[in-house]
């Protein structure tokens, strides 16, 4: 994004590798609950989410792949 710039924490900037590694502490997860196992159509989205394709789209947004 134009005039978005990350910030350091504790002289650490939010790189891929620093949130993999825990050394950026300002992080989250995104999840997908279900109330049980997915089934139908949830299960085709959740499916679609940890697929190359969902983790593509992930990456791109600026997420972190699960997988």
């Amino acid at each position: 994004m134009r005039g978005v710039a990350p910030l350091s924490l504790d002289g650490i900037f939010p790189t891929m590798d620093a949130v993999k590694s825990g050394q950026y502490k300002v992080a989250r997860g995104l999840f997908s609950n279900t109330k049980g196992e997915a089934k139908g159509l949830a299960k085709k989205f959740i499916d679609y989410l940890m697929g190359p394709d969902g983790q593509a789209l992930a990456v791109a947004k600026g997420f972190i792949p699960v997988n």
